[in-house]
């Protein structure tokens, strides 16, 4: 992916455009904006990256540790220190649907304490989602989501416009929209097990 310009503070900035709001010089102003969205900043981008991105995706080939789990499973595994979100663990895909809740004895592996413990053997092959800081990372359409939900979130203390967060909230669903298909162009068809989904942002 090439690395754009964008920072954090264009970032917020196009927050605050959308809300009618002034612009801010930095996060570190004293502005009410800028306090505003320095208190938010850091929640949204996780909470932004927590759909699946493309560019925020990684792979890892996790070694074993030493000490075993207590009981039930027999091996663990630590988490990539930049770990957000699980895409893939071996060849199982994880189930966000509440409603399908199965015995942990039939789980392949479960998350504890930063650890996924498991029966799986070592090396441990998963996709995850990386808690991304470096704004020159990001894609240009979640630079747009991101800036959204900015807008979203902070709406209602800059702006006390219910009318204006709820457009705000049909554009992120766009913004998704666009998102999903642009990523079905980019990659070849790839077959999940039935139940798996990818949860949004915005409901």
């Amino acid at each position: 992916m090439v690395a754009n310009n964008v920072s954090e503070v264009d970032i917020v900035n196009f927050a605050l455009t959308r809300l009618g709001a002034g612009r801010i010089l930095a996060l570190s102003d004293t502005s009410e904006q800028a306090i505003v969205m320095n208190l938010f900043y850091e929640h949204t981008r996780q909470a932004c990256l927590s759909y699946n991105w493309q560019f925020a995706r990684r792979r890892a080939s996790l070694a074993e540790l030493t000490q075993a789990p207590a009981f039930e499973y027999t091996h663990q595994y630590a988490l990539p220190s930049d770990f957000l979100r699980l895409y893939q663990v071996d060849i199982y895909y994880p189930q966000y649907n509440n409603s399908l809740v199965v015995s942990s004895n039939s789980q392949p592996y479960v998350i504890e304490d930063n650890k996924i413990l498991t029966n799986i053997e070592a090396p441990l092959k998963i996709m995850y989602t990386a808690d991304i800081t470096d704004t020159t990372q990001f894609s240009p359409m979640f630079c747009r989501y991101f800036s959204l939900v900015l807008a979203h979130d902070t709406c209602e203390q800059l702006t006390q416009s219910n009318t204006k967060k709820e457009a705000i909230a049909y554009e992120i669903k766009e913004v998704l929209k666009t998102s999903a298909m642009i990523d079905r162009t980019q990659l070849p068809p790839r077959q999940e097990p039935t139940g798996a989904f990818v949860d949004s942002r915005i409901g």
